[in-house]
């Protein structure tokens, strides 16, 4: 399955796999809510008019008396730039690309993360369940998590250079593993780059790993039908 466009909000998602209870709806999306200046860039439909909308917000930060022939140089170099992370997503089966496209205190931030359709390595097992317990039980670095209710896996590690687009230094990573409720043998990867922040017990990369859960905790399932009772 191909998910739609994300909503700026979304409902209960419903039952979900790993929770012992049967999945009356099926999931066709998701929603989550980033920080004040990120960006996100759709990787299967309007990927040139977001590219476009994202270079014209990073453009609003140059000093109103920018030379015209140097912002239209770097209108060119930021486009240029993003439709190659957009194209290094499209191989990862990507779905979503999310970068920060403004300083935050006056400092870049070197993140980003992005949401693909695709499968663990485990996802032969029948019950998503067990997929979830393996993977947390066998893999260093994982560890059971519920998002939204429902059973998926979280994968933490230091990761070597340019494992995903944006990235290009040692990184911290984080994974979530999420199957897809109602959707047997369908998978969302959520991963997420912290660039040059290799190292475990640095301030900034740590910082930025409780950013990107602190999103997570905001991540839901739209469902084909509304909730029970909805008006």
């Amino acid at each position: 399955m191909t998910f739609p466009p994300p909503h700026p909000a979304a409902r209960d998602g419903g039952p979900c796999p790993g929770t012992g209870t049967p999945v009356s709806r099926a999931a066709i999306g998701y929603s989550l809510v980033v920080p004040p200046g990120w960006s996100r860039i759709p990787i299967s439909h309007r990927t040139t008019a977001a590219i476009r909308e994202t270079t014209g917000a990073v453009l609003t930060a140059l000093p109103a008396n920018t030379p015209p022939e140097r912002a239209a140089r770097l209108r060119d170099q930021i486009e240029q730039h993003l439709a190659e992370l957009a194209e290094q997503a499209r191989t990862l089966g990507g779905v979503d690309l999310y970068l920060p496209i403004l300083p935050m205190r006056g400092t870049a931030v070197p993140a980003s993360f992005l949401v693909s359709e695709g499968r663990p390595t485990a996802a032969g097992m029948v019950d998503p369940a067990q997929v979830t317990g393996y993977l947390a039980a066998a893999v260093t670095g994982a560890s059971p998590v519920t998002v939204d209710g429902c059973a998926g896996a979280r994968l933490e590690i230091a990761a070597p250079a340019e494992t995903i687009p944006g990235t290009a230094a040692a990184s911290r990573r984080v994974d979530y593993l999420l199957p897809v409720p109602g959707q047997s043998g369908q998978w969302l990867i959520v991963a997420f780059a912290a660039s040059g922040t290799g190292d475990e017990k640095g301030a900034l990369g740590t910082l930025l790993v409780e950013l990107f859960d602190s999103i997570m905790l905001t991540f839901r399932w739209v469902t084909d039908q509304a909730p029970a009772g909805a008006a």
